[in-house]
């Protein structure tokens, strides 16, 4: 199944394409980014979903933008805290 999903392109980093109704998968395989993210950032459905008819591919759509990462698993505690940890622990209770 070919995609025909096409909307006027506002951008400068493609000046051929500037202004005119250009097919979201084609300029999504262009800038190299999957086509669901292209669609996810055009925000396609909410402004379906408001009657907004000006949904259009921006620059900041095609943006190579790359996810950070959050470091995984426990922290690293530095020695004295083990060892503060463990003195506090083997305090008799009174």
């Amino acid at each position: 199944m070919k995609a025909t999903l096409s909307y006027k392109y506002n951008g400068d980093i493609y000046p051929d394409l500037k202004g005119k109704r250009v097919i979201v998968k084609e300029i999504a395989d262009l800038a190299e980014i999957p086509y669901q993210l292209l669609k996810n950032r055009m925000g396609m459905k909410k402004k379906r979903a408001l009657d907004l008819s000006d949904v259009c591919i921006e620059d900041k759509d095609l943006d190579q933008k790359k996810r950070t990462k959050r470091p995984f698993g426990r922290r690293v505690v530095a020695d004295e805290d083990v060892t503060f940890a463990c003195e506090w622990l083997r305090r008799p209770f009174v």
